[in-house]
């Protein structure tokens, strides 16, 4: 059964997208367990409304991926994984009050486990990949406060 529902997965998703999540998913068992979380994980938030985190991530994956074609395969790479990892914390720091969801300290949490993801796979750009991912929400906070025009916010 899960060689099946992996054969449908490839399917949905486009090439280089499916192997960089599967063999991120083969190469770290933490992302391997968590990832599983975030497709459960539905989130009820005005950015994300009705997508689970997994969606929201293979999104934010795909735009990164057109963000940063120019760019050297190394950069294109950390791009890639802050993408794949920026939001990995979310199942551990969901709350539910009142019919409203929130993530509260999910970029720390997301920046911990990412630790763990990226100890597994021996990347060597660790500190400047865990600095993105920690302050991921205070750079979208700033985006979201100035006049920047050239990243749409549903591009987020």
């Amino acid at each position: 059964m899960e060689q099946l529902f992996k054969e449908w997965k490839y399917s949905v998703l486009e090439g280089e997208e499916a192997e960089e999540l599967f063999g991120l998913r083969a190469r770290s068992n933490t992302f391997k367990d968590v990832w599983n979380r975030l497709e459960d994980n539905l989130e009820d938030m005005d950015y994300h409304q009705g997508e689970s985190s997994s969606e929201h991530t293979r999104r934010v994956h795909r735009h990164m991926k057109e963000l940063t074609l120019e760019l050297p395969r190394a950069e294109q790479e950390l791009m890639s994984l802050l993408a794949l990892l920026h939001d990995i914390g979310k199942p551990e720091t969901r709350t539910d009050m009142d019919g409203k969801v929130s993530f509260k300290g999910h970029a720390k949490a997301s920046m911990k486990m990412a630790e763990k993801v990226l100890s597994e796979i021996e990347y060597e750009q660790r500190e400047l990949l865990l600095a993105l991912i920690e302050h991921h929400m205070d750079m979208l906070n700033a985006i979201n406060t100035s006049n920047i025009s050239f990243l749409a916010k549903d591009k987020i």
